[in-house]
């Protein structure tokens, strides 16, 4: 039998490829950038790891971190509330302000940017072998939900059409 150290030193499992798949199903479709536009860009991605990490900030505060201008900041972050991964809420603190905070596609958009692989895949071996079966099997069933919103492929459409014949 293999030993708990064996399994965690792969460096990856069919479980945790399957979560990825699911990761880039998800984003395929839409549901984690908000279209089927390309990914966001690397200065959008620091905007939503600091919007992680610090929790909402002013536009003027997101700008002076990433050390861009406040006219910028307002473009990024319009961008970002367009694709659905941020959005503007009041301030609490200050009702003539207002926070910028990721959403919860933009929360996962920016830790899936941080989360190798191998870490997913030491985190799901220590999960135990029923709890593992039952994550493949919920995982499997999402990426073929997440498959049926992808835009149809010209080979899927060939199939379709085969059987409709038959």
């Amino acid at each position: 039998m293999e030993s708990l150290r064996q399994r965690v030193d792969r460096p990856h499992t069919p479980t945790t490829e399957l979560l990825l798949q699911v990761v880039l199903a998800a984003r395929a479709a839409g549901l984690l950038s908000g279209s089927l536009q390309p990914g966001p860009s690397e200065r959008d991605l620091q905007a939503l790891q600091l919007l992680v990490i610090l929790g909402p900030l002013r536009a003027s505060d997101l700008a002076s971190v990433l050390r861009i201008s406040r006219a910028a900041a307002t473009r990024l972050i319009d961008g970002l509330e367009h694709a659905g991964l941020a959005s503007r809420e009041p301030d609490p603190r200050d009702r003539r302000a207002v926070l910028v905070n990721a959403t919860v596609a933009g929360r996962l958009l920016a830790l899936s940017e941080v989360a190798p692989a191998a870490v997913l895949s030491r985190a799901i071996e220590l999960l135990p072998e029923d709890d593992r079966q039952a994550l493949t099997r919920g995982l499997e069933s999402l990426l073929a939900q997440l498959g049926q919103q992808l835009p149809p492929t010209r080979h899927h459409a060939l199939r379709t059409r085969r059987r409709e014949r038959e």
